[in-house]
C-alpha cells in the first residue's frame, strides 16, 4: 500500500514538474531560434499573491540560487535556462540545457548524480522518444526528463527540477 501512495505521489510530482519543464523548455527553444546578436541572459522576476518566480534565459545561465550544492549536473550539460518558483513555503527550481551526450548517456549519469545526492529513484520512464525519472530525499524531489535533439545540435536536451516541501 506504501508503495502506491509513494508511486501515487510521484505521479503528482511528476505532472507539476512536467508542466513546469515544458514551460521552461518553450523558453529554451525560443532562446534558441533568437538572433545570436541577442545572446544575452534575460532576467524576468513576477510577484503577486504570495508567489515569486525568477526566470534566467540563455547559455548564460546559472544554477538557481540555492539550488544544492550535492546536485550536481553533468559537465556535457550546457545550462541554458534556470526558473525558481516559490508559493508559501514550497520552493521549485528548474534548470534545462543541451548536452553532447546521448540520451541514454546522460539518463545514466543522472541518475548516478541523484543517488550519490542521497536521492532515491522512485519512478523512472524510458522510451526512443524520452527519458525520465523522478528521486525523493526526505522532502526534497528531483525529476530529470531527457529528449534527444534533433540530429543538426546538441545530441540531448534535459531538464532538471528540484522542489523542497
Amino acid at each position: 500500500m506504501a508503495t502506491n501512495t509513494k508511486a501515487g505521489h510521484a505521479m503528482t510530482t511528476l505532472k507539476k514538474l512536467m508542466a513546469a519543464v515544458l514551460a521552461i523548455s518553450l523558453g529554451v527553444l525560443a532562446v534558441g531560434c533568437a538572433d545570436k546578436s541577442e545572446d544575452t541572459t534575460t532576467e524576468r522576476v513576477v510577484e503577486s499573491q504570495g508567489k515569486k518566480n525568477r526566470i534566467r534565459t540563455s547559455g548564460n545561465a546559472k544554477l538557481p540560487e540555492g539550488w544544492p550544492e550535492e546536485l550536481t549536473i553533468p559537465d556535457s550539460m550546457v545550462l541554458e535556462a534556470a526558473s525558481t518558483s516559490s508559493i508559501s513555503n514550497d520552493e521549485s527550481m528548474v534548470i534545462s540545457g543541451t548536452s553532447d551526450q546521448s540520451m541514454e548517456d546522460v539518463f545514466v549519469e543522472m541518475q548516478e548524480i541523484v543517488a550519490n545526492a542521497g536521492f532515491e529513484v522512485i519512478f523512472e520512464r524510458t522510451s526512443a522518444e524520452k527519458s525520465s525519472f523522478s528521486s525523493e530525499k526526505g522532502k526534497e524531489t528531483v525529476t530529470v526528463a531527457i529528449v534527444p535533439a534533433p540530429a543538426d545540435s546538441a545530441k540531448s536536451y534535459v531538464t532538471i527540477s528540484y522542489s523542497a516541501n
